[in-house]
């Protein structure tokens, strides 16, 4: 089995900045995330895989491979041979490199990142994906603007409509991307005089997720999924915060690519994991425009916020498998907790994004960060409970809640800090 990423880089280019269905920067706010994020995710991948494969056009390979050098094990400029596809179907690109691969394989896309291997079992499968995908809303929303379209899928009939999300996609059954790759181009070919009636980036999930989850029900080959449970919001696979001790697989699907806070947390995983190729991004940039997005000229105190972040992070990430429940945290010096007038407590916290001054309810579990105004531990905030002692599975559960809090509002607000 060997692992397949790839690149069109037309869409990259041609999207509209805001369309939110669009490609343009990747979907990213700039191309500084776009690029930390596939260096961090085929860096990761080449910790466990031997095979890791690009299949790009001949802009993408100037810019992954000739001016950046990420070390991918081969690399096709076959996306070339893509003519007169429509910029916001960049999914095809994608369906391309699939159906010339020759072998099992499992594509990854370029905003999935890994920290450990995928399990024997979707390793081994006929067919795998992300996660399965059930009534979820977007797909009724196209399947309302494509009713004069022809070769609908009968599966947009089905009540609930079911599909699969792509992040990850592959198999042993090679044939079943041939016929997918056919069945799309054929609906994009009779339909194309209709786009001008619908949101074609919305069509992507048609021609990529529908069509491949619906070819495998009719052939009769299962499915394998990463995630076999997937909230509205994706948060499963959200979890940069919780990397690596908590969560493994990342996929910053969608609308993530233009959360500032998510952006930076990228580029600081792979400024600690991979520093030679961030560095080496940086100065690409540089050289590209004179100037990067992430050596701008900041306010001071914004600048101080960011390396303040990035400091509890390589900190976090350098501590043992058990240090994490005795080393202590603290609340920020910039922040504040109080009731207000409801009497619900509430984070006041410098935003390292707006350089202003912005407020948070502590309602759940994030009550807690309210006892963080002297430096404590994990163990000894638990040692508080009422509850306590725990069960070991009860402490494990809590264990794990705490430091998704920590972690959310160390990484994501600045609020919380490791002494």
């Amino acid at each position: 089995m060997k692992i397949i990423q790839s690149y069109w880089s037309h869409p990259n280019r041609i999207n509209e900045v805001n369309d939110p269905n669009g490609r343009h920067n990747g979907g990213w706010i700039q191309r500084e995330s776009s690029l930390f994020c596939w260096a961090l995710s085929v860096l990761k991948l080449r910790q466990f895989y031997d095979k890791v494969e690009l299949v790009t056009d001949s802009d993408g390979w100037a810019e992954l491979i000739r001016d950046v050098n990420l070390p991918y094990t081969n690399v096709s400029t076959e996306l070339d041979r893509l003519q007169d596809v429509h910029p916001n179907l960049w999914s095809m690109g994608k369906l391309f490199a699939y159906s010339i691969q020759k072998e099992h394989f499992i594509h990854v896309d370029g905003d999935f990142i890994i920290w450990k291997e995928f399990p024997k079992e979707i390793c081994n499968s006929d067919a795998v994906a992300q996660n399965r995908e059930v009534g979820y809303p977007y797909y009724y929303l196209i399947k309302d603007q494509i009713k004069d379209f022809h070769l609908l899928p009968p599966s947009l009939n089905n009540s609930p409509i079911i599909s699969i999300n792509a992040g990850i996609i592959g198999g042993k059954r090679i044939f079943l991307f041939d016929k997918l790759y056919q069945k799309a181009s054929d609906f994009i070919r009779v339909n194309k005089g209709l786009f001008h009636t619908c949101n074609v980036g919305l069509l992507n999930i048609i021609v990529e997720q529908l069509l491949f989850h619906e070819i495998c029900s009719d052939e009769k080959i299962n499915i394998s999924y990463l995630f076999n449970h997937m909230s509205d919001d994706f948060h499963e696979c959200l979890q940069l915060n919780a990397v690596p001790r908590f969560a493994k697989y990342v996929h910053t699907i969608g609308s993530a690519k233009r959360d500032p806070s998510i952006c930076l947390q990228i580029e600081h995983l792979l400024k600690i994991e991979f520093p030679q190729f961030h560095t080496k991004i940086i100065d690409y940039f540089l050289q590209l425009k004179g100037s990067s997005v992430t050596n701008s000229s900041l306010p001071k105190s914004v600048q101080l916020q960011r390396q303040q972040i990035f400091d509890n992070r390589l900190k976090w990430m350098g501590l043992g498998e058990e240090q994490y429940l005795s080393v202590r945290f603290h609340l920020s010096p910039t922040c504040r907790v109080s009731y207000n007038k409801e009497g619900i407590l509430t984070l006041s916290y410098l935003c390292v994004f707006e350089n202003k001054r912005k407020y948070l309810l502590l309602e759940g579990w994030t009550e807690i960060i309210a006892r963080f105004s002297e430096p404590l531990s994990i163990e000894e905030l638990i040692c508080q409970f009422e509850e306590y002692p725990f069960k070991d599975n009860e402490l494990k559960e809590i264990h794990k809640n705490i430091v998704n809090t920590l972690t959310i509002f160390m990484f994501y607000y600045n609020a919380i800090s490791l002494v």
